[in-house]
Order: C-alpha cells, then structure tokens, then sequence
C-alpha cells in the first residue's frame, strides 16, 4: 500500500498533540481525535430507539463505533468501566464532542450480586470520580450492573437509575455479525433499549449495515436522556 504523508490528533496523557507523519492508513493510531461538528437530534415523530454499549472505551474498537454513529448522524449512550478511563481520555472526550451520553457501568465490572452494599456504591462512586478526573463536571446519570444482574442491595447502594434494556444483542456470544442484525431487526420497536459492547469487531461489522437499515426503517437512534423524554413508560 502506498504510503502518505498525514497530520493527525493523538492524545497523550490528556494532551493534544498534532504531529506529521507517513503512515499507511493501517499505521494510524486507533485513539486520534477526530476533529467534526458534534451530532444534534431533536427527536422528531420518528420512532425512538436507544443504542447503548457495555464496557469501553476499548482502544481498538470504539473509535470504529463513533465513526460509523457519526457517519449516520445517530446519537448513543455509553456506559463505561471506570478501570478504562484513565488510559482511554481521547475517546471519551470523543463520544462528548460527538455529542454521546456517557453512563455508569461500575469501576471493576464485577458481579454487583456478590458485593455488599457498601462495595457496591464504591464501585459506583470511583467510577464518577475517576471520570471527573478527565472530564470535570460531567455527571453520570445512570448506572447499568455488569452481566445485567443486580439485586436490592444494588437498588440501595446506587443514587442512580439503574438502566438494562429489551433487546440483548448477544454481541459477547455470537460472534457473528449477521446473527447480530437479525436479533435485534426482528426485535426492535418504538422505544427499545438494545445493548452492545464496544469491545469486538462482529459489533462493529453489524453496525455498519444495522445502523443504515434502523434510520431506513423509520428508527431515530437518540441517547437514554431523548428516549425518556418521549417514553416515559420506560423510564427506570
């Protein structure tokens, strides 16, 4: 492959930096900063749908993802694992710019049913506190357990409202992107919550045609806070 001359953005430590190099397109950096205007949806009286993902930022995966989201200007929430942050900032700072919504998916991803309560609002707590290291004054405003199990302890120990979803994309098990886009077009409906994990390339290869056929198929893909918005029946 011919190789070429590029600038581009890379954070290091928190910091910006534009640097010249010559690259071949798979030389590239899989955390460069994208530099783009940031997505804005008013819902309209499509149907509203919410596409959410589990256990990123992953450094070779999630930049894929915010490209093809901003490539069919769809909106997402991303509940993150507070053990990523530190080392991921380029991409959460990207899902902000791009106009995402970032949630609380604990600091460890353990089972939170075998914590106590006070571990449990740890986990919960360090995560926010690790993300306001990076990005001060962003509250998290929802929280989903890992493995989606939680109990009463979970219901007492979280400040937030703890959001699990209708449709499982099974993304962790199938390994197939397009068992991935049949589960969820023959599930989807006015108000679903789908979950995904930005952590593989079968999800990145399904959103690539599942995106486009939802927007076709009259889905307005929007973040937890539109959906409820509209859906206040499925506000948790």
């Amino acid at each position: 492959m011919k190789r070429r001359k590029v600038l581009y953005l890379i954070c290091i430590g928190g910091l910006l930096l534009l640097i010249p190099g010559l690259f071949s397109i798979h030389d590239m950096p899989n955390e460069e900063r994208r530099d783009r205007e940031p997505i804005t949806i008013e819902p309209d009286s499509r149907m509203l749908v919410a596409l959410t993902f589990d256990d990123g930022p992953n450094p070779l995966y999630t930049l894929q993802v915010l490209d093809i989201l901003y490539e069919h200007q769809a909106l997402a929430t991303f509940f993150i694992s507070g053990k990523q942050i530190a080392d991921h900032v380029c991409l959460l700072e990207q899902m902000v710019s791009d106009g995402h919504e970032l949630a609380n998916h604990t600091y460890h991803h353990y089972d939170l049913t075998t914590l106590s309560t006070d571990e449990i609002r740890r986990e919960i707590q360090r995560t926010q506190e690790a993300l306001e290291q990076v990005l001060p004054f962003y509250p998290l405003q929802y929280v989903r357990p890992p493995f989606g199990r939680y109990n009463d302890r979970l219901q007492e120990a979280s400040h937030l409202p703890i959001v699990l979803w209708d449709i499982d994309s099974r993304d962790w098990e199938l390994r197939d992107a397009e068992a991935i886009f049949s589960i969820v077009m023959e599930k989807v409906q006015d108000g679903s919550i789908i979950v995904f994990h930005d952590d593989n390339p079968y999800t990145v290869e399904a959103l690539k045609r599942l995106v486009p056929e939802l927007i076709q198929s009259g889905f307005q893909p929007v973040t937890l806070t539109q959906l409820f918005e509209r859906h206040d029946h499925v506000r948790p």
